[in-house]
């Protein structure tokens, strides 16, 4: 380079100078999500309708023409590493560069939740047609407040009513959290740590605190009536410490080893929720007197996810399975393991219209205790029926759901089509699903076939809400009879079903 611009010093300037006008003329292109003038990206950056006309006036062929990134430079940070940002930025030298991928770029800065701020200018490189982009951030240095769902398998649905969270704590990428939650007939408070153990994020380490309330529900025939349940409810506390290795080789696979120390205690009594009536210990089924008092379930954790899509109406597919084997040989009361399988299928139809299905499925061994068992019927398993009324009071050793729904957007912001842009959608749904018990015999009440199959359908609206996320509320039939005879059943959701 340096002999060419010695034999060649003015075909050299002019070179530059076409270079720059190329990429003015390259950078002042309107794209989304911010605008672009005299080669700047950045919340100074004046949009390109405000540029001066002499300033970004190049001829017509000239955008067409690609440039090539000669070199990066980040400035502003701190702590954290230059490989991590080179993965946020995706850009690198050798790479074609135009406003739509600078723009792309700022995004995946900003969308970390690393940086308050991130302003990309660009200058003209040594040789013709190379452009060298220079980064300027500004990190996040304190935690701030946290509010909105999220989902986590097998559990399902939460929403955070308060918490905080700090991005990127040790420079690697990662976050650290801490707050109330609410979920599905549960309450509680979590922390948790997920910290990459290398730049290029495909190593994490994750370290997750918490302790919760849950409400676990059954029905018995209420005394003098045949066919006229009541419905009944057992607290159960949990509390969990768990330490997790998580690999992720390619973007589409993720493996997850741990250990998991934990404690569930349920509550003495119970309650008849219909008659408000405080159900004594003596009362309870006979799987739950047996069961009472504190029982230490560790265990080690083993997960594998598959794709990353279908979810919350996203177009995609994805797996996730789940597993728990509680050895006595690690401190726990028990032996048994505990299989959880999600798969998602989401697939995008015309005029922003989505096609989605999920399936669900369980197992749990013998040994396990009633509150490790599963659970039919609900807004999260099998609409149509009340909530848990599918199951006997001790649970089924297995289960298997599928739920169809057909999704129509009502009213989108001003972004456009999108599933991220839907603010208020209706569906149409068709749930299916039936459980198995390993000792159908046994139960408080056997007579009541609790392994038939089942099958629901109905239709439902979506409300999605600024820094909040997506309220639901269903409206299910049941096509078979069920067990408690309900003829409609009105449910509120967090996020989508499935």
């Amino acid at each position: 380079m340096e002999r060419a611009l010695a034999v060649r010093p003015r075909s050299a300037r002019w070179g530059r100078l076409l270079c720059a006008a190329l990429l003015a003329g390259a950078l002042a292109l309107p794209v989304p999500g911010g605008g672009f003038a005299q080669a700047a990206v950045g919340p100074a950056a004046a949009p390109a309708e405000t540029a001066a006309p002499a300033e970004t006036a190049v001829p017509a062929a000239a955008p067409a023409r690609s440039l090539v990134v000669e070199s990066v430079r980040f400035s502003g940070q701190w702590k954290t590493r230059r490989a991590v940002l080179e993965r946020l930025l995706a850009l690198a030298p050798g790479d074609a560069v135009d406003a739509s991928a600078l723009a792309a770029a700022r995004a995946r800065l900003l969308d970390s939740g690393y940086f308050s701020s991130v302003e990309i200018a660009t200058e003209p490189g040594a040789e013709r047609g190379a452009v060298a982009i220079a980064v300027n951030l500004r990190e996040r240095h304190r935690p701030y407040l946290d509010t909105g769902f999220g989902f986590r398998d097998p559990e399902g649905w939460y929403l955070t009513l308060l918490g905080l969270r700090m991005e990127n704590p040790v420079g690697l990428g990662g976050r650290a959290t801490v707050g109330v939650l609410l979920g599905f007939r549960t309450t509680g408070a979590e922390a948790e740590l997920l910290q990459p153990l290398r730049a290029a994020g495909d190593l994490s380490l994750r370290l997750r605190v918490h302790g919760q309330n849950e409400k676990l529900l059954w029905y018995e025939n209420e005394p003098g009536w045949i066919g006229l349940y009541d419905e009944h409810r057992l607290g159960l506390n949990r509390a969990e410490a768990s330490l997790s290795l998580l690999w992720r080789p390619v973007a589409l696979l993720g493996l997850e080893l741990g250990l998991s120390a934990a404690s569930v205690e349920p509550e003495t009594t119970g309650e008849n929720r219909d008659t408000d009536a405080e159900v004594p210990a003596y009362r309870l089924p006979a799987a739950f007197q047996a069961e009472a008092g504190w029982r230490d379930l560790n265990g080690v954790l083993l997960g594998l996810s598959l794709g990353t899509g279908g979810m919350d109406g996203a177009p995609g597919h994805s797996l996730n399975l789940r597993g728990r084997l509680v050895s006595e040989a690690l401190g726990a009361d028990l032996d048994y393991a505990r299989w959880t399988l999600a798969a998602r299928a989401t697939e995008a139809l015309p005029a922003g219209h989505r096609l989605a299905l999920g399936l669900r499925g369980g197992w749990v061994g013998e040994r396990a205790p009633y509150y490790e068992r599963f659970r039919l019927g609900g807004s999260y398993s099998l609409r149509g029926f009340r909530d848990h009324s599918l199951s006997p009071p001790e649970g089924h050793d297995a289960v298997f759901t599928a739920a169809l729904e057909y999704r129509v957007p009502l009213l989108r912001g001003r972004r456009g089509p999108g599933p991220d842009n839907d603010r208020l959608g209706a569906l149409a749904f068709a749930d299916a699903g039936r459980g198995w018990l390993e000792h159908p015999g046994s139960l408080a009440e056997p007579d009541v076939d609790y392994e038939r199959w089942q099958l629901g359908a109905g239709y439902g609206l979506r409300l999605t809400l600024p820094w909040l996320g997506t309220l639901g509320v269903d409206l299910g039939f049941p096509v078979t009879s069920g067990i408690t005879g309900e003829p409609v059943w009105v449910y509120l959701t967090l996020g989508h079903t499935f």
